[in-house]
């Protein structure tokens, strides 16, 4: 499981490593948390869970998911997974953490970052 950690505002990019690995004909999704969060079937547009409407993009024709201006309740995991004949495999998944704001702070000892409440 791959980690991440945003910001609150911030872009996620939710990225397959192996799209080579997914056949063409591969009904493949995007989960949250055990949810539907993109669908893409073979032939067809992406369909996007209406929950997600407008915060989704595809910045690329390999899977990818962008999903804009993350809050705090979208921490959790995500799954990429494919449906080949009639069986679900996962393929990636994500445990993803969006925190507040950071501030940054350098002096000769180095670079930290302080969380601002």
């Amino acid at each position: 499981m791959t980690p991440a950690f945003l910001q609150t505002g911030e872009d996620l990019l939710l990225t397959v490593m192996k799209p080579d690995d997914l056949e063409e004909e591969a009904i493949v999704f995007w989960k949250f948390n055990e949810n539907s969060l993109v669908g893409f079937v073979p032939g067809s547009k992406p369909k996007v869970s209406p929950e997600y409407t407008g915060r989704i993009e595809f910045p690329a024709k390999n899977y990818s998911v962008k999903l804009k201006n993350v809050t705090k309740a979208d921490s959790g995991v995500y799954t990429v997974q494919r449906l080949v004949v009639a069986t679900v495999q996962t393929i990636e998944e994500h445990n993803v953490t969006v925190q507040g704001r950071f501030v940054h702070i350098s002096d000769a000892d180095g670079e930290f970052m302080l969380p601002c409440f």
